[in-house]
This record gives structure tokens, sequence and C-alpha cells, in this order.
């Protein structure tokens, strides 16, 4: 999994930290970016990311994520 950080450092340049290791396969990252930018990086990489905070970003992924769905429905 540690090869996400390149795709970190492609997006976000040094603007993000790795908190902690949450297990094997999974790290806690606090990304330093605009929203829109943070979000589209999740949908990319939908399988291997997730917004845990602030609850306002991961709504804001949320309804980005229902209005996907309603245009390619």
């Amino acid at each position: 999994h540690r090869d996400v950080y390149t795709q970190f450092h492609d997006s976000f340049g040094s603007h993000y930290t790795v908190k902690r290791s949450v297990d094997e396969e999974h790290d806690e990252v606090e990304v330093y970016s605009s929203e829109q930018a943070v979000i589209n990086w999740v949908i990319q990489n939908s399988g291997r990311a997730e917004i845990i905070r602030p609850n306002l970003l991961r709504k804001k992924l949320s309804e980005r994520a229902a209005a996907l769905l309603k245009q390619y429905k």
C-alpha cells in the first residue's frame, strides 16, 4: 500500500502528513488542500481511500457521489 504515497506526492506535493498506521494496509493521512481536490482524489482512489473527517467533507463527497450515480444511472 505504500505506493499510494507516490500518488499523494503527485497530487498534493508535500502538503500531507502521515498521522498513524491503522493496520498493515491502512494509514491515517492528513491532507492540506482544497476540498474539491481532496474529493476528486478520493473518487479516483475510492477503493483505497476514505475521508474520515471533517464530517462536512464526508457529506460533500456523499452528495457528489449521489449526483454521479444519478447522472450515470
